[in-house]
């Protein structure tokens, strides 16, 4: 028996610091800024491109902070006797999670805040009375900075100044301060100055325009030969909100994207200029633990891969793809506005759609072209958890997930709906079979039958159905019939264009939207 020490050739990042743990990633980031001031100052540079040199630059003592009121990385600054901010929206995973516009307003309408927020992003926030405006993380964080803007001025300063002010040439209160001095007094109380002085700044409209920039870290981007694109086509793309140099959620409507992309490698290569990792006055240990992580990110983190790459940085790599994609099978419809509209005159006919980079049942990214349908009493299929009768409404539409094509039908509520398990003295059995009967008949009706069953027969060996390629679902109220779409990314040496891969698509999906659900659905003879 020998005693050999096992060796671990791991480092210590290649051991924690794996690409999903996000705020494992801000607080080392935010760590790094806040031990060697250069290399905040480097990065604020490289933002903020007016600034000539970082000498200009100030910092306070603490100026950089990790998960700060829900932002990835916060860093402070003051420059030219103004005070900055960059909020850094650290998106490790591959894509942002929705948040309720709901929660920016504070018990107040969206119209309290015209002295914050433009005509045009009060209208897109108060779009549907009737049901709930979603943001992007990059869009919440935006219109939520500028809402509270004056509160966090404010909050910035006084425990800064506590709050003499005199002695800070960068406060944006002076003025307040020289033209209120006589009611000012050292006796007044922190709250009711704090109060007057939110006021002051939100009735000044212009107060530093440029007060905030905003970044959208992530780890890697997929690496596309623009050349390739038209300017047509570039054209029809920006018309769906997809710019090649800007992968946030962004909706147009909101005006123009704030957010700047960057990768990983990109902040490693600003933070690092003029040696700021190897300052002398840093303790030792300091030094060998960021230079291990600039040299993890380094060795780990590609700041473009190639499509038919996907050892390193898969998921991103994927998702970008698929954004791609989504937005090229957009630009195929005869009227663009059909997508993320509401019709007031009738909802059912509207177009809903949806992108994430994986579900439940799997990390592969998937997007989706969907009407919302509410049921006549007549039908009823579905029932809550506690199996109570559940008011009906479905969604129908085409699903893209990786190389699965699918036509689907399925509840609304997906998550807290299954089918009903006895109504009217009607048993289990029954029920399904007539929800089973129902989604057959739609799905036979708008999907693709030659291409389907030529799939089918080739390929597949559906479990129940298989001659006509359903895909049923025993637990929950997803059905589907589907099929895969050929020569797709990673199964092939050479995949296909993915122009021609976006006109497959767009092509059944301008049928589906053309597509008269209402008929189909009407003509269905319920078992009652």
């Amino acid at each position: 028996m020998t005693n050999e020490k096992k060796i671990n050739y791991n480092s210590f990042f290649e051991s924690v610091a794996h690409h999903n743990l996000e705020r494992f990633h801000s607080e080392t980031i935010a760590w790094i800024f806040n031990t060697f001031p250069d290399t905040a100052k480097n990065f604020i540079k490289s933002i903020h491109t007016d600034i000539s040199s970082i000498d200009k630059i100030e910092l306070n003592n603490q100026y950089c902070w990790a998960e700060s009121n829900q932002i990835d990385i916060l860093l402070k600054y003051s420059y030219d006797s103004k005070n900055y901010q960059i909020i850094i929206e650290n998106k490790i995973k591959a894509s942002e999670h929705k948040i309720e516009a709901e929660k920016l307003k504070k018990g107040k309408n969206f119209d309290d805040y015209k002295q914050q927020l433009s005509e045009d992003e009060i209208k897109f926030l108060s779009k549907d009375d009737d049901g709930k405006v979603m943001l992007s993380q990059t869009e919440y964080y935006y219109l939520r900075e500028k809402m509270e803007r004056a509160e966090q001025i404010v909050d910035y300063e006084i425990k800064n100044d506590k709050p003499s002010f005199e002695a800070n040439p960068y406060s944006i209160l002076q003025k307040y301060i020289s033209e209120n001095v006589s009611t000012i007094q050292s006796s007044i109380s922190k709250k009711s100055f704090k109060k007057d002085c939110i006021k002051f700044l939100n009735e000044d409209k212009n107060i530093n325009a440029e007060y905030c920039s905003y970044v959208y870290l992530k780890p890697s981007r997929v690496c596309i030969d623009q050349e390739y694109f038209t300017n047509k086509i570039k054209n029809d793309l920006n018309s769906v909100h997809y710019y090649f140099d800007k992968l946030n959620a962004w909706n147009k409507k909101l005006g123009d994207n704030p957010w700047i992309t960057i990768t990983y490698e990109e902040l490693i290569e600003t933070i690092k200029n003029n040696d700021a990792l190897n300052d002398k006055q840093q303790l030792k240990e300091n030094i060998i633990i960021a230079n291990a992580y600039i040299n993890f990110i380094e060795d780990n983190i590609k700041e473009e891969v190639n499509l038919d790459d996907f050892n390193q940085n898969e998921e991103y790599a994927r998702f970008d793809y698929f954004k791609l994609l989504f937005a090229l099978v957009k630009t195929k419809f005869k009227d663009v506005s059909i997508l993320n509209s509401i019709s007031n005159d009738n909802k059912e006919n509207s177009i809903y759609e949806y992108i994430q980079a994986g579900s439940s049942n799997g990390g592969i990214p998937l997007f989706a072209f969907y009407k919302e349908i509410n049921l006549d009493e007549k039908y009823t299929f579905f029932s809550n958890m506690k199996d109570e009768v559940k008011k009906q409404k479905i969604n129908i539409g085409i699903q893209v997930q990786g190389e699965n094509f699918k036509y689907y039908v399925s509840a609304d509520d997906y998550d807290n709906t299954k089918v009903l398990k006895i109504h009217n003295n009607i048993n289990e059995s029954d029920l399904t079979n007539n929800y089973e009967k129902f989604v057959q008949k739609i799905l036979k009706e708008i999907s693709d039958d030659t291409q389907i069953l030529n799939f089918v027969k080739e390929k597949v060996n559906f479990t129940e159905y298989k001659n006509e390629g359903f895909n049923p679902n025993k637990t929950k109220t997803f059905y589907s019939r589907s099929y895969k779409i050929e020569n797709f990314i990673e199964n092939v040496e050479q995949p296909r264009d993915i122009i021609d891969i976006a006109n497959e698509i767009s092509d059944k999906v301008n049928h589906f939207v053309n597509f008269d659900l209402s008929t189909t659905i009407k003509n269905f003879t319920h078992k009652s």
